[in-house]
């Protein structure tokens, strides 16, 4: 399915990526996933100024990085996730 067509019924913006960079290490994404995201955790649209703000959001593997060590630092396997969310 076209990424472009996919429905976020709760999202007023669909996320996008804007990063043309690669970066071996995926905490360098940081400031571009939470540009994807629009400044809301991938999961409930929060936004992160509620939750304490860009510092304590995290960067979540939408594949574990456990079951898919390749994707560790592939910057389409990653999402902007508050805390709360990514530790449970």
């Amino acid at each position: 399915m076209n990424q472009d067509k996919i429905k976020h019924p709760f999202r007023t913006e669909s996320p996008r990526r804007v990063c043309t960079k690669e970066y071996t290490n995926y905490q360098s994404y940081k400031k571009f996933i939470r540009e994807d995201f629009n400044n809301r955790c991938a999961y409930t649209d929060c936004l992160d100024i509620h939750f304490g703000g860009y510092r304590t959001y995290h960067i979540d593997h939408v594949k574990p990085k456990s079951s898919f060590p390749d994707l560790v630092n592939s910057y389409n396997n990653l999402v902007y996730s508050c805390s709360y969310v990514n530790i449970k």
